[in-house]
């Protein structure tokens, strides 16, 4: 099941209510050496390509980098 959330407020909010928790499940994975059990993959669809403005995708590199992400998620 994937959460979503009504804001980037409430999903940080969510976050850091359950920061104890889920640092506890990423050590636990980390330990036994399956960090991305569970995680998202697109290996299940097609690649798609959309033609972006520059100055988009600029941006979406600047908050990609601020959330610890790679700019294509």
């Amino acid at each position: 099941m994937i959460k979503t959330f009504a804001s980037e407020i409430e999903e940080a909010d969510w976050w850091e209510a359950h920061e104890d928790e889920l640092a506890a499940a990423l050590t636990k994975a980390e330990v036994v050496g399956d960090l991305s059990s569970g995680l998202p993959t697109n290996a299940a669809g097609p690649a798609i390509h959309l033609p972006i403005d520059p100055e988009d995708i600029a941006k979406a590199r600047v908050q990609a980098a601020e959330r610890g992400l790679r700019y294509q998620t």
